[in-house]
């Protein structure tokens, strides 16, 4: 079986880096990331209208192909989260962020397993929400602990076993629990897949924001690092993004165009000397396509730091406070969305 992906412009994701992992884990099923932007029609989706008047953004023909997905924050019109007429699935992730704090990768990935079950097919769909990949999902705020519990309950496997099978669907079906167990770890954790499976850096990979600190606030920094992953912003940290036996500050200057915001981190150490280079660097970004800058006081520093001239027209976050909460003005800063 072969899986291609899309995504229209609603959505930011590494699919080929998905693509990638998920073919890594997989034996029974190819996956692969299409290329082009899908072109949804309309503000709504609708089964059939929105599938018949829809082509896969390259012109590619489903000969070959088992499934191909298009992710979206656009709504159905029935608020499902996916149909699946002609082996076409357009999965909507539209109001995601109120029905789980889970990134909407791992949920692509799960409504994945779905499809994989439906098209063997294992079992029978649950009305209640009890966990099982075949739960229907009517109050769709399951999908949270559908994420996190990630499994075929015992009737539905015992409904897969009692049945002859040919082989490609015995490799389906251990595709699927191997999937499964991956976006349960990933998301009991609180992490992306890709951040779970540690893959950070892939080219062409967008990063929302740039942590710009002394090494001595090492510890504070990976902390907050782990903070703004956990709400699915994507960190460039020195130690994760930077392969060995590269020089640093090419790696560095390759990166720093294609990052959106910064985070300039100033503790009770003070602004190191690369650190000045990094702040400078990313002022020259700011001016010419209006990347945000952040300074951000971080919770050790005594006194207001003496910021250089260049930095201190921007705004600050400090975190030694507690009203407004700065965490939530510190994202509302790189995300651009208020918290």
């Amino acid at each position: 079986m072969k899986v291609v992906y899309y995504g229209d412009r609603t959505i930011d994701i590494d699919f080929a880096a998905l693509a990638r992992g998920l073919s890594e884990i997989s034996g029974g099923v190819q996956f692969r990331a299409g290329t082009g932007v899908a072109q949804i029609p309309g503000q709504t989706i609708r089964n059939p209208d929105t599938y018949n008047e829809f082509e896969l953004p390259d012109n590619i023909t489903l000969e070959g192909l088992d499934l191909a997905l298009i992710a979206t924050t656009k709504a159905y019109d029935n608020n499902y989260f996916y149909d699946f007429p002609n082996r076409i699935g357009i999965i909507s992730f539209s109001g995601w962020e109120h029905l789980t704090s889970l990134p909407i990768i791992n949920g692509l990935v799960y409504f994945t397993a779905e499809l994989l079950c439906e098209s063997i097919p294992v079992g029978e769909s649950h009305d209640e929400n009890t966990g099982c990949l075949n739960d229907f999902l009517w109050d769709k705020t399951g999908v949270d602990i559908g994420m996190r519990s990630a499994f075929i309950c015992p009737k539905c496997r015992r409904d897969f076993d009692s049945k002859k099978r040919l082989e490609e669907e015995t490799q389906i079906f251990k595709t699927i629990e191997v999937v499964l167990d991956h976006v349960c770890l990933a998301s009991r954790s609180g992490q992306s897949l890709l951040d779970y499976w540690g893959v950070n850096a892939q080219p062409g990979k967008q990063f929302d924001t740039f942590l710009c600190h002394n090494s001595q606030d090492k510890d504070a920094i990976r902390e907050l690092n782990t903070r703004l992953k956990d709400k699915g912003v994507a960190t460039w940290l020195d130690e994760e993004q930077l392969p060995p036996g590269r020089p640093w500050e090419d790696e560095l200057e390759q990166q720093i165009p294609s990052i959106k915001s910064a985070v300039v981190a100033v503790g009770k150490s003070g602004i190191g000397p690369w650190q000045n280079v990094e702040i400078r660097a990313f002022i020259s970004e700011f001016v010419r396509r209006g990347c945000p800058v952040i300074p951000l006081i971080l919770s050790d520093c005594k006194d207001i730091p003496d910021l250089p001239l260049f930095l201190r027209q921007f705004t600050w976050v400090d975190l030694r406070k507690t009203r407004p909460d700065p965490f939530k003005l510190l994202l509302w800063g790189v995300t651009g969305k208020r918290q």
